[in-house]
């Protein structure tokens, strides 16, 4: 399960609905601390249990998910929000273990939970002192730093999520009104896009998988309980960017 295809091939990309009860059930189930990280949960959750079902077992015992990081609101003082540019953001790592706990096992809302917080316990390390560090210090630090980051996933599970989430896409208006809706495409597998639903509360989460993927994905328990799924997206040709 790699982020980005290596070969021309099909891939499925469809659009997953969290509609604003079912994210306050989730969050209620769950305790999450936001939106974003009790939604993030059950898709990484359900990647997982993918991953399991197929016996991957790469990247060191371990599964990953990357999520990018607004670094604005996080330095001291506040970065401008028209601040632009890969300084803007920071892409954070968060592991789980391929062996399942027998918590786990008998016990859905607690394994929501549980990735919940690994997702919120990766966020909360991002802190103005590590960034300044890792910006500002030792150029040697940085770059083992990046290295053992990248040995450590490559060609193991890793799932990228990235929140557009409270962008203000709705109130954007260049003189033919407000758009009615807001969609996304990527040409990246094992992608999440998040994106607020039109009324602000519930989520739109912009999948991208393999087709063999995303067949087991749409009946993942925890997506079918909190989630409705979109076939309008479809099935398209993904190949290597490069």
């Amino acid at each position: 399960m790699n982020s980005f295809v290596e070969e021309e091939k099909n891939g499925a990309f469809c659009r997953f609905v969290f509609g604003r009860d079912e994210v306050a059930a989730l969050r209620r189930d769950i305790e999450a601390a936001s939106r974003v990280q009790a939604v993030s949960a059950v898709i990484w959750a359900a990647a997982i249990r993918i991953a399991r079902d197929k016996n991957v077992v790469d990247g060191g015992g371990c599964h990953f998910a990357a999520m990018t990081v607004n670094l604005r609101p996080r330095m001291k003082p506040a970065l401008p929000e028209q601040v632009m540019g890969s300084l803007a953001k920071l892409p954070v790592l968060a592991a789980w273990p391929v062996e399942m706990s027998e918590d786990e096992k008998n016990d859905g809302c607690y394994y929501y939970g549980a990735v919940a917080g690994k997702l919120r316990e990766s966020l909360e390390m991002v802190t103005d002192e590590k960034m300044r560090n890792a910006v500002l210090g030792s150029s040697d630090q940085f770059w083992d730093a990046l290295r053992y980051s990248v040995e450590k996933f490559a060609g193991g599970n890793l799932l990228t999520i990235s929140s557009w989430c409270r962008f203000p896409f709705y109130e954007v208006d260049f003189g033919l009104g407000k758009p009615a809706w807001m969609c996304f495409f990527t040409m990246c597998y094992n992608l999440v896009v998040l994106l607020d639903a039109e009324d602000g509360e519930g989520i739109e989460a912009w999948v991208t998988l393999s087709e063999e993927d995303m067949s087991k994905f749409e009946k993942d328990i925890g997506v079918l309980k909190y989630a409705t799924c979109s076939k309008s997206v479809g099935v398209c040709g993904f190949s290597n960017p490069s």
